[in-house]
């Protein structure tokens, strides 16, 4: 059997590739999940796959703080069990530095000691997009801005570069220091693709992913001319995320309509319209490049993608 580990990166087009190619492919039987509310909650839709209690227990396991021999006999198990040929395994958590108390390594180390000659899938964004993508989904979420104010980009930026050696978050993103650890760990067996590559050059990321899922590239490509299965956060549910978090009274409000008849409406409505849209100043840019910019130019030479011709620092 062929196991493929999809491990993200976060706000890199997890969701589009679980939904809108993984549970399409015949003959793969798809282990993933996809994050409800942004909030990295692990959600499954029943028509897309059956989620069973058995299937959320791995996930858990592999990605939670306790890992003992019990559990990686028990994941084993699972793995081993499966009928089908191919299978792949999703979960952007696996290098998320805040839904999980582990490091990007640690977790991905927790991967090669369940199943042998796993496949790795890592689909990446440039780092600056991705920061910001992120910052547009949890602009006020102590667990990302770290201060648990609402805070602009710039500050939520320092925020990042004071505390990373606390959480993390933009060591992680360091992508060529990532692929030199899973090819030392998992031995050509690495697919590592730029999520702009599906506008730059469609052609060859389909047939790059299909050749790591085993699938032919005309059926990748057929199934990422889907629309985007993640459309962001929108401004007027920001808008009332900064309400909540700064004033007394607009939270007392927003819960009270959360929990009325009216919640689905109410949410349906701050769900629609213009996403949110924000910008790093230029010094933030710059601060960025310094950090990135030597590892992107490696890595680019690595995986054949012109990372800087997509916008890449």
């Amino acid at each position: 059997m062929k196991t493929i580990f999809h491990i993200g990166y976060p706000k890199s087009g997890s969701t589009t590739l679980q939904k809108g190619v993984f549970t399409f492919l015949e003959g793969v039987t798809y282990l993933g999940t996809y994050p409800s509310g942004n909030v990295g909650r692990d959600f499954t839709d029943p028509t897309d796959f059956e989620f069973t209690e058995e299937l959320r227990a791995v996930h858990e396991m592999l990605l939670g703080e306790s890992f003992g021999e019990a559990e990686a006999s028990e994941v084993r198990s699972f793995f081993s069990n499966l009928p089908a040929e191919t299978c792949i395994w999703s979960n952007e958590r696996a290098t998320s530095t805040f839904f999980s108390p582990l490091t990007v390594q640690e977790k991905i180390l927790r991967l090669q000691r369940v199943v042998d000659e796993c496949a790795i899938l890592v689909v990446i964004r440039a780092q600056h997009r991705q920061l910001i993508s992120q910052y547009r989904d949890q602009p006020f979420e102590p667990s990302v801005g770290l201060s648990g104010k609402a805070v602009n980009p710039a500050t939520w930026l320092d925020q990042l570069f004071a505390k990373d050696g606390e959480i993390g978050y933009l060591e992680s993103l360091d992508f060529h220091h990532l692929w030199e650890f899973l090819e030392t760990t998992f031995k050509g067996r690495v697919t590592m693709l730029p999520l702009e590559g599906i506008r730059k050059d469609k052609q060859k990321f389909s047939r790059e992913l299909g050749q790591c899922l085993g699938q032919d590239s005309e059926t990748i490509e057929r199934l990422l001319d889907k629309p985007s299965q993640n459309l962001g956060v929108t401004a007027k549910r920001n808008y009332v995320r900064k309400l909540t978090r700064n004033h007394r009274m607009a939270s007392r409000v927003n819960n009270v309509l959360n929990r009325s008849p009216l919640a689905k409406s109410y949410n349906r409505f701050l769900d629609q319209g213009q996403t949110a849209n924000y910008d790093f100043p230029s010094s933030g840019m710059e601060r960025l490049k310094d950090r990135f910019g030597e590892s992107n130019r490696r890595l680019s030479e690595i995986i054949g993608w012109d990372l800087a011709g997509m916008g890449y620092l």
